[in-house]
């Protein structure tokens, strides 16, 4: 009688080995599925691939921000390069956008989006410089943490709202033929900030100035001279 129980533990017990191997084997398959069917449609990507793209947005940004430097202290003012900036920030989300209608290439199309939207991102180097000639030498120090704040909490907040749309999912919805998603909302998120931004300097933005000169040196105070550009 034991002998009998032991052996139908072990029948038991084969069978249980024999379902999993199986299930194993059917998920092997099924992933081996995906990466063949997905390298078809993709012929183009690799592992690398999405480090080039992230890495792209940074590697123009590097470029292009002692060039929004240079210009904006060769024609003395930075509301023209902040225009300029986001413009091409928002054409750089368009062309993130216009990915889904696009038949094929969509890795190069991205990394051409990431490297316009990281051009247009330079700009953000003018803040700085812009907090310390546009404040007096008492105030200095607080507008410039002020201005180097605001962009940490951007930098912090920003991939956050990203998990805003992840109830979209990958269906998404369909508004006048553009198909917003879990992928293309982000995009579409950074273009109206885009736009808010541009609309902000070009109509509420005041630019000012202040040169610093020691007047009086003995008693070591400063006087302001104003500058406007408008």
């Amino acid at each position: 009688m034991s002998s009998k129980i032991d052996s139908e533990e072990d029948n038991s017990t084969l069978i249980n080995q024999s379902k999993k191997e199986k299930g194993r084997n059917e998920e092997r398959e099924e992933v081996q599925n995906f990466v063949i069917e997905d390298s078809e449609l993709q012929p183009d990507l690799k592992q690398s691939s999405f480090g080039a793209v992230i890495a792209a947005y940074s590697f123009t940004q590097c470029i292009f921000s002692p060039l929004f430097g240079y210009w904006s202290n060769k024609i003395s003012q930075v509301r023209l390069p902040m225009i300029i900036g986001f413009i091409i920030m928002a054409f750089g989300n368009l062309v993130y956008l216009s990915l889904q209608f696009w038949n094929d290439h969509y890795l190069y199309v991205m990394m051409f989006s990431r490297l316009i939207a990281g051009a247009g991102s330079g700009n953000v180097s003018l803040l700085r410089a812009y907090a310390s000639t546009a404040s007096t030498s008492k105030d200095r120090s607080k507008a410039i943490a002020c201005v180097s704040g605001g962009i940490a909490i951007g930098s912090m907040v920003g991939p956050a709202l990203q998990l805003l749309f992840t109830p979209l999912g990958a269906e998404g919805i369909t508004f006048f033929g553009l198909k917003i998603d879990i992928y293309t909302a982000p995009a579409l998120l950074c273009l109206v900030i885009n736009t808010i931004g541009l609309l902000i300097v070009q109509l509420a933005f005041v630019e000012k100035q202040i040169i610093l000169d020691n007047v009086d040196s003995s008693e070591g105070e400063d006087a302001p001279k104003v500058n406007r550009n408008n």
